[in-house]
C-alpha cells in the first residue's frame, strides 16, 4: 500500500473541510503551512518547465535508416585521414587528386573504387547496418581484406563515414601504415 506524505494529507484534509469553512482557494492556501505552498509551487514550476523542455526544431519521430537508404552511387567530396598518434598529421585523399566512390545495390551488395596517384583498388563487399542504425559494417567478398566498421550520418544526399580504427601511409612511400581516423564525406551522384 502506498504511503501518503503528511503534507499531502494536510492539503487534502484542508480541501475536504465543509464548504462553510472554505471561503476561497486563497483560504485553502492560507491554511496550508508555508512549506506546502512552496512544495506545490516547486512541483507546478517543475511541471511547466518539463512540459516546455525539448528542441522544437528536432523531429519528434526517429527515422530508422535501412540499407535501402544507401542504394545508389556515391562519390567522396573529402576523405581525410588523421593520425591517431599525431593529430597534426593529416592527409586529404580527394584534395590530393585521389578518388573514392562506391555503388550500393538493394540488399547491400557494394562495389568500391579507390584511386590515388598510381594506386588503384576495386573490391566488392556486403554492407549492413546495426539495429540502432548508426554503425555500418562493410564485409569484403575477399577473405584477405579486413572487415571495416564506420559510424555514419546521412543527411539528404550527404553521407559522412567515420572509422577510428583505420590506417594510412602518410609518407605515400609504401612505409608501414600509421593508426589513423578516416572521415569521408560522400555525395550521392546517382
Amino acid at each position: 500500500m502506498r504511503r501518503i506524505s503528511p503534507i499531502t494529507r494536510r492539503l487534502v484534509s484542508s480541501l475536504l473541510e465543509s464548504p462553510a469553512t472554505i471561503r476561497s482557494a486563497a483560504t485553502v492556501v492560507w491554511r496550508c503551512p508555508l512549506r506546502t505552498v512552496r512544495s506545490l509551487f516547486v512541483l507546478f514550476a517543475g511541471a511547466v518547465f518539463a512540459a516546455g523542455c525539448g528542441d522544437s526544431s528536432e523531429p519528434t519521430a526517429v527515422d530508422t535508416l535501412t540499407i535501402e537508404d544507401f542504394v545508389g552511387s556515391w562519390s567522396a567530396t573529402s576523405m581525410v585521414f588523421t593520425s591517431n598518434t599525431n593529430a597534426g598529421e593529416t592527409f586529404d585523399v580527394i584534395a590530393a587528386g585521389g578518388e573514392s566512390r562506391f555503388t550500393t545495390l538493394s540488399g547491400g551488395a557494394t562495389r568500391n573504387w579507390f584511386d590515388l596517384g598510381d594506386f588503384h583498388d576495386e573490391w566488392d563487399a556486403l554492407v549492413v547496418l546495426n539495429s540502432a542504425g548508426d554503425l555500418l559494417t562493410s564485409t569484403p567478398a575477399e577473405a584477405s581484406r579486413p572487415v571495416r566498421q564506420f559510424r555514419f550520418t546521412l543527411e539528404g544526399n550527404t553521407l559522412t563515414l567515420t572509422n577510428t580504427n583505420s590506417s594510412f601511409d602518410f609518407t605515400l612511400t609504401g612505409a608501414a601504415d600509421t593508426s589513423a581516423t578516416m572521415v569521408g564525406v560522400f555525395r550521392k551522384t546517382g
